[in-house]
């Protein structure tokens, strides 16, 4: 086959060998690339970028050689810059003469690497981020306040005398659970329990006597109540913060911001709390805050739900409902929380909280209706470690709260018509005390440390039953 040489149009003897590389002219010694029969290019730059691009998407040399021609009207500009010194002879017309030595070709074939298809590197997933990873909180300085100081009213809280029975002797008290913002907690030695209403005002009350001993009248709204080794812990709104305060004279140590505060968990031995920013019913929308009371400062805040939010005592257990009606656990590892959590799996409708145990060992959700295929109104008692059930507690009818004494081993429940039963730990009942009075309204148990006490809020009233041996 033959091509005409683009500067003298002198025909060319080539082989179809030589498509796509770069021939000298015999007659002008010009190189030139050959495209085809009879068909040549000028700059042999342009073909090889032309073609290359051509590869390179995947199109056979075959019609990529077909398509040079084409692309050679909009290139054959882009090339002048790559053009050769001969070339530029050639075109101003002071060409040299010919001489016999011959002219290295301008270009090669092209590279069998080059007409390879491309590596692609995957596509970069984004996904949604962890929303169990931490943001850290940046918070301003707390603004000045005139900080309430604590009185000591020494009040005596017993009504009437107390109610004995086989076993039990319960005393009434002169607090309604309708007037709490949160629960009944207890100091670390279980010498004194502190009350804080909704009208602000935060009660120390001493253990056995009853006395109100301490009171520290509130400027802002409580919205939770802790206690932990630094310190008994109020959160209150406008600002939010959370307020260290003295468990023996009630006098504010510390302001901590926390913002959105709702609620604050912690534990007696702890070092650090969770504020707890309410979300929507189900907890969703909701975060915890991680506060450093040493340092006194809020670290960062996770998004989690926060529905009947509790923190363990021994602070490795973070307990939650889920929107599924589910009980949900996380581990808390160095102030995070570990995913992904575990789940009961859907237990209860309209539940009305979360019940732990002092230790940290064991809780449940206890629901009106009593806990999914509990077989009526009873309630699963799961293992804090792992959220497997290990006993089911028959209470009666509307379940609403429970309590758990590691000490006695006992775990304490109620029903509509009793304020208080009693259980081992297997699940067996042991007694039914008539003495506490009905159950109906009964929200928490709160056991003593040393056990065999427990102070049971009703709506009406706070009750203290002191316990002997149930035979």
């Amino acid at each position: 086959m033959r091509a005409d040489c683009p500067r003298c149009d002198e025909p060319v003897e080539v082989s179809r060998s030589d498509v796509g590389a770069s021939v000298p002219c015999p007659a002008c010694r010009q190189a030139f690339v050959v495209t085809g029969a009879r068909e040549a290019i000028r700059n042999p730059s342009v073909w090889h970028l032309t073609a290359g691009i051509l590869a390179l998407a995947g199109v056979g040399s075959v019609v990529a050689a077909g398509l040079a021609i084409a692309a050679m009207a909009v290139l054959e500009p882009l090339g002048a810059a790559n053009t050769s010194t001969a070339d530029v002879a050639i075109a101003s017309g002071t060409a040299p003469a010919a001489r016999n030595e011959p002219i290295p070709l301008l270009d090669q074939r092209v590279p069998p690497e080059a007409l390879r298809p491309p590596v692609v590197p995957p596509p970069v997933r984004v996904g949604r981020p962890d929303p169990l990873e931490p943001e850290p909180v940046v918070a301003s300085e707390p603004p000045r306040l005139d900080l309430p100081k604590p009185s000591s009213p020494n009040k005596p809280l017993k009504v009437g005398t107390a109610v004995r029975g086989r076993g039990v002797a319960v005393t009434s008290l002169a607090i309604g659970g309708a007037e709490l913002t949160d629960d009944l907690v207890w100091d670390r030695e279980g010498e004194a329990f502190f009350a804080l209403s909704r009208s602000g005002a935060l009660r120390r009350i001493s253990f056995p006597n009853l006395v109100e001993d301490k009171r520290l009248e509130l400027t802002h709204t409580p919205t939770g109540l802790a206690v932990s080794n630094a310190g008994v812990l109020v959160a209150v709104s406008e600002p939010a913060e959370v307020w260290v305060i003295d468990p023996k004279t009630l006098r504010v140590k510390a302001r901590i911001p926390a913002p959105g505060v709702t609620r604050v968990l912690s534990g007696p031995d702890l070092g650090f709390a969770f504020a707890v920013k309410a979300g929507d019913r189900f907890g969703d929308g909701g975060c915890v805050t991680y506060l450093d009371l040493n340092g006194g400062k809020p670290v960062h805040m996770i998004h989690v739900s926060t529905r009947h939010a509790r923190l363990t005592s021994d602070g490795k257990h973070y307990l939650a409902q889920a929107e599924s009606e589910s009980l949900v656990g996380y581990r808390v590892v160095g102030g995070r929380l570990a995913g992904p959590p575990r789940s009961t799996g859907p237990i209860a409708q309209d539940a009305m909280r979360i019940c732990v145990s002092p230790d940290g060992r064991h809780a449940c959700l206890p629901s009106g209706g009593g806990n999914y295929g509990s077989g009526g109104y009873s309630t699963f008692i799961y293992s804090c470690e792992n959220l497997e059930k290990v006993t089911t507690i028959a209470s009666g009818h509307y379940p609403q709260a429970v309590g758990f004494d590691p000490v006695a081993r006992k775990i304490y429940a109620q029903n509509y018509d009793n304020a208080l039963i009693a259980f081992d730990m297997a699940g067996r009942k042991l007694a039914t005390y008539k003495e506490a009075g009905t159950g109906f309204g009964v929200s928490q148990f709160a056991v003593h440390p040393k056990g065999n006490r427990v102070l049971i809020v009703g709506e009406d009233k706070v009750r203290v039953a002191e316990l002997g041996d149930a035979d």
